[in-house]
């Protein structure tokens, strides 16, 4: 377990581009050590509660790799979006709106929602995986890319309640 925590901290840092946010890579900011603890907590809850119920642990491991796999892609495509300079202008454009009371509430409501839903994706692909003689590997495969699609959407949205609860706090 702890290998697979000190590969996917190690893989975040070289996956994250250059230009994140506008800052340089050395110099690490308040919000890429967010953006690497909150990808770090959105892939780590799913899976320490697969052992729960399911405790077969050749298969915990082999999950693991493939987990961190994923959590490597996801956190690329997410710094990827975050990085990208829409994306940053529509952001910044309605970063006023996003610290609305009212916008903060269906946020934490979203990210909820969400939340609960990757984890069941999680289970599913590990029951998937598990099981894979009796299920196609297409279905494995499109499990995994709603993992990751998901967890990535996910980190943008934490990220982006992070900052606006940071710059309520701050104001």
């Amino acid at each position: 377990m702890v290998f697979f925590i000190i590969l996917s901290v190690l893989c975040c840092f070289y996956c994250v581009p250059e230009r994140f946010q506008g800052y340089v890579l050395n110099a690490l900011t308040k919000d890429k050590i967010a953006f690497y603890i909150i990808n770090f907590i959105i892939w780590f809850i799913p899976f320490m509660i697969i052992p729960l119920p399911y405790n077969n642990k050749n298969i915990y491991f082999e999950f693991g790799f493939l987990l961190t796999t994923c959590y490597i892609l996801s956190c690329y495509m997410s710094s990827r979006i975050q990085g990208h300079n829409s994306v940053a202008r529509y952001f910044t454009e309605y970063d006023a709106k996003i610290k609305e009371p009212l916008t903060l509430i269906a946020l934490c409501l979203v990210l909820i929602y969400v939340g609960h839903n990757m984890i069941n994706i999680v289970l599913d692909t590990y029951i998937t995986y598990k099981f894979l003689e009796y299920y196609t590997i297409s279905e494995l495969v499109i499990k995994v890319w709603m993992m990751i699609i998901g967890n990535t959407f996910l980190s943008i949205l934490f990220l982006q309640l992070y900052k606006a609860l940071r710059g309520k706090l701050e104001s």
